[in-house]
């Protein structure tokens, strides 16, 4: 068994599967596109339940109607080997599977059961908050990102979200605390970057907001 970037178990995983993994994590929390290589690792291993749950949670993304056409065979796949993987990747499977058929509250109900006993997991708590945002529940957005602290406190990526589950919340000073925690972690954290902007502009702050945002504008080259 492998691990992946935050050390969460990964069963059945090649080196190359697991490369896509990580790319796929770390793209997913922090914008960069090198988050679609998880497709061609999925293609080289159709036996890897959780690259590829990672494949078909791509095209979901794609937010078109042709996504869950498209999604369909990574996931019948992970499906297929959903019996050699852990629980946690089967959660994240069933899940998936959950968002493909519209059915949202199971998907929510899935991700928050996986950051109860593995809050280390970004991708369970990216893709909770990516749901509960697009239907207006922010206090379950901060609940969320609240509950996978202290176990992900070396996280960057888990304080820029918990900035922006309080700044949805109008917590702004609290906000503003776990955005700055998020960039002394790793400067170049966009979500922290985003969650500021936000707050700048919620306090009337353009100038400051717009100064800020120029003074960080050269992170986002990826």
């Amino acid at each position: 068994m492998t691990h992946d970037i935050y050390g969460l178990p990964v069963t059945v995983a090649s080196d190359a599967a697991l490369q896509g993994i990580n790319d796929f994590i770390h793209g997913f929390i922090g914008f960069e596109p090198k988050a679609t290589n998880v497709m061609t690792a999925a293609e080289n291993a159709p036996d890897c339940c959780l690259v590829n749950t990672y494949a078909a949670m791509i095209w979901m993304l794609l937010e078109a109607p042709i996504a869950p056409k498209k999604a369909a065979p990574f996931l019948a796949k992970a499906e297929a080997a959903i019996k050699s993987a852990s629980s946690r990747e089967q959660m994240m499977t069933r899940a998936v599977r959950a968002w493909i058929d519209g059915d949202v509250p199971t998907c929510l109900k899935l991700c928050e059961d996986i950051l109860t006993d593995h809050p280390r997991d970004m991708v369970a708590l990216k893709l909770g908050q990516y749901h509960t945002f697009n239907s207006g529940d922010y206090a379950s957005m901060l609940r969320l990102a609240l509950k996978v602290m202290p176990a992900a406190d070396d996280i960057p990526y888990a304080h820029g979200m918990l900035a922006f589950g309080y700044e949805e919340y109008h917590l702004l000073d609290e906000a503003e605390t776990a955005a700055r925690r998020a960039m002394e972690l790793r400067h170049d954290e966009p979500w922290a970057h985003h969650a500021l902007a936000h707050i700048y502009l919620t306090r009337g702050q353009t100038a400051e907001g717009a100064a800020f945002l120029e003074s960080f504008a050269d992170t986002w080259a990826t």
